[in-house]
């Protein structure tokens, strides 16, 4: 293994595209996309689909696109606010980064895009993997915060739902919060760091392994930024913001296609398929994707042609945004195609 021009580790193996398909994990996202796709499509003739295609207005689309930008700005800020003691950090470069992360999610599957832009930062910034993963899992924590904020806040004119289910959505928006701020706060202390070392360093088979113990201590440095409540705040402002914008962009979409919703309707589709992207399927999510915005628009009473017309537009138009921008940023921070190929590769083999 040798240094790349762009300081990332370049590796012998030619075949790397293939290293996905050895692994059960990738077949079996492949079976639930198709078998949700099978489902999200069942009953729907594809002449149906093609004629809502046609009479769309693709013109219109391209104003909406802004969202999209402001959505991946509002991530790269989020995370420049969360990685805010790494030296030589800079927006843009987050910004580029995330994007590069949606194009390899887009390509590879098990979000091996969350790795590859640790990696990559990790490598660019020098400080180092460990220091950076930590962040992704704040990330996913502020998402999911912010996706119950905007569920709890429409909750009174979302479809017919079982009261018990309202009131569990209401609780967690409103304990969430504070357990994981209390969670990260304590997590970033450093008494609290030191202490959970010094008993780590006691045990025999962590003694053995070199370089392990100097590993934990490092991710544990990726919570420091965040023990100013302050610096907390501004992180879930910045990830409220962005799933804002991607609820937008959903309910933006609902025009062209002629579907009168309310706001409501598109937090909905927002936080079922943001949720279900814990779900095991192709790279891109496609066909699970999809048939969650078929279940989310039904429950409108939206007819299943329409609406998965307007899902194949939604997903495609963003899915062709992403990887647009992911493949500017590639050419912008000198990383190679086969380069972010490798790394998503190897990732999740």
């Amino acid at each position: 293994m040798f240094q790349t021009a762009s300081g990332l580790p370049e590796t012998t193996k030619e075949s790397w595209y293939l290293l996905p398909m050895t692994q059960p994990r990738f077949w079996l996202g492949i079976i639930i996309s198709v078998a949700a796709l099978i489902w999200a499509m069942h009953g729907i003739p594809l002449a149906e689909i093609w004629h809502s295609l046609r009479h769309v207005s693709y013109v219109t689309l391209l104003p909406i696109s802004l969202l999209t930008l402001m959505d991946l700005w509002g991530k790269g800020a989020r995370w420049e606010v969360i990685l805010g003691n790494v030296p030589n950090l800079r927006r843009i470069q987050c910004f580029s980064i995330i994007s590069i992360g949606y194009l390899v999610n887009n390509l590879f599957p098990l979000r091996a895009g969350d790795f590859v832009r640790a990696l990559l930062l990790g490598k660019k910034t020098g400080a180092g993997t460990a220091r950076v993963l930590p962040s992704i899992l704040i990330e996913r924590t502020l998402d999911l915060i912010s996706i119950l904020l905007l569920l709890a806040g429409t909750l009174p004119s979302l479809p017919s739902l079982p009261s018990n289910l309202r009131r569990g959505v209401r609780v967690l928006a409103t304990v969430l919060p504070s357990v994981i701020i209390a969670v990260v706060m304590l997590t970033s202390s450093s008494r609290f760091r030191y202490t959970l070392v010094g008993i780590l360093q006691r045990w025999r088979f962590l003694k053995a392994k070199t370089g392990v113990v100097k590993k934990i201590e490092s991710a544990f440095e990726g919570f420091a930024p965040l023990r100013s409540p302050w610096a907390i705040c501004k992180a879930l402002g910045w990830s409220f913001s962005s799933w804002l914008c991607v609820t937008m962009l959903a309910y933006a979409m609902f025009f062209p296609f002629g579907i009168r919703l309310p706001f409501s309707a598109a937090v909905l589709v927002v936080c079922m398929t943001s949720l279900g992207a814990a779900i095991p399927s192709s790279p891109g999510f496609v066909g699970v994707y999809h048939s969650l915005v078929v279940l989310a628009l039904g429950a409108y009473f939206v007819e299943r042609g329409q609406a998965m017309s307007y899902a194949l537009v939604l997903h495609g138009w963003q899915y062709a945004l992403q990887s647009l921008l992911g493949g500017i940023s590639l050419w912008a921070e000198n990383v190679s195609y086969s380069e972010m190929g490798r790394l998503g590769a190897e990732g999740k083999a």
